[in-house]
């Protein structure tokens, strides 16, 4: 089980599980199976997992609750957490209010930011990404013309293949352990991404032949 729909996440390249639970003021672990801590991540508590493929994850709808893309205090509070974990990306993806949100601040500073929600952008800075013009989104909407093919309203995939493009897509993990932080709980196990299983498999299979000559 995977996350992406319907829910907030950040991806931290190079940091640790410890390092981004503590810039984003979590305590109290709990060891829990995975399908169990994405489940609750959805009502309570924040999911913190990795690395996988490099990028440590922390998601849920209580990152929602305090990191809001359509506010005027998120570039803010995304460039805290970047002066702390140097590149922080953001991500957002609710289908049934068309709202869809990403971000990326690296070393406190804010290089891209983009917010669709209730009709309008609020959030739009720093130049579109390569990923986000092969895509077609990212513009703000006084500047589309919706009869010209040029451009193409976000939805849930666009939000996908943008954190994809941009490091790793949490839909696409298998998580073999996890950890889920939050006020009350922290749920604690480790990320496996589908590659990483794969080397380990190979190395296990090339030390029982060489045990076996």
């Amino acid at each position: 089980m995977g996350f992406g729909y319907k829910t907030e996440w950040i991806a931290v390249p190079g940091a640790t599980v410890e390092q981004v639970a503590h810039a984003l003021g979590l305590e109290r672990p709990q060891i829990v199976p995975w399908d169990e801590g994405v489940t609750k991540a959805y009502t309570s508590g924040v999911f913190v997992g990795g690395p996988a493929d490099g990028f440590v994850l922390a998601h849920g709808r209580e990152l929602g609750d305090w990191l809001v893309a359509t506010t005027a205090e998120f570039p803010e509070m995304l460039e805290r957490l970047s002066s702390a974990l140097g590149e922080v990306q953001f991500f957002s993806s609710y289908r049934t209010s068309s709202c869809y949100a990403w971000a990326m601040a690296r070393e406190g500073t804010m290089v891209r930011g983009f917010a669709l929600a209730d009709g309008d952008t609020p959030l739009h800075l720093g130049p579109v990404t390569a990923i986000e013009r092969d895509l077609r989104v990212g513009i703000p909407l006084e500047q589309i013309d919706w009869d010209s093919s040029e451009t193409v309203k976000p939805g849930e995939e666009t939000v996908l293949q943008i954190a994809a493009s941009w490091g790793v897509n949490p839909i696409d993990l298998v998580l073999a352990t996890h950890e889920l932080y939050s006020k009350d709980m922290m749920l604690t196990e480790r990320a496996v991404d589908p590659k990483a299983q794969l080397r380990a498999r190979a190395r296990a299979a090339l030390e029982t032949l060489r045990e076996r000559h």
